[in-house]
């Protein structure tokens, strides 16, 4: 979360993440699927975190491509969403849930507030 909020981040947790990147290793294989040829990676299924690997691979893509600071929370739920706008401006990881949601409160607080006041 220091990320996100643009503090500082601890070094044992880069420590960590680093430890999770390099062990996110596995074999690079092409697959084909109706014809058109990809990569994909194949993890030994043995390994109990094997799970992790490919947030580890994405983390390490992320971060290369020097997008890290567009990781941001959510207003709303408080998941995390990378943001891709050009203005760097949005505030809800999906506009159809946590943004219709929160600007429908919005519009009935001003509904009450203009009924009172």
């Amino acid at each position: 979360m220091s990320l996100i909020k643009g503090q500082n981040i601890e070094a044992e947790s880069i420590k960590e993440i680093n430890r999770g990147i390099r062990s996110a290793t596995g074999i690079l294989q092409v697959k084909e699927d109706s014809g058109a040829l990809s990569m994909e990676w194949s993890f030994d299924q043995e390994d109990p975190v094997a799970f992790l690997h490919p947030i580890y691979q994405s983390l390490e893509k992320l971060l290369s491509n020097g997008a890290g600071n567009r990781i941001k929370e959510c207003g709303e739920c408080r998941w995390l969403f990378w943001e891709q706008t050009k203005s760097n401006t949005r505030k809800w990881c999906d506009m159809r849930y946590c943004g219709s949601r929160k600007k429908a409160r919005e519009y009935y607080r001003r509904k009450r507030e203009s009924e009172t006041g």
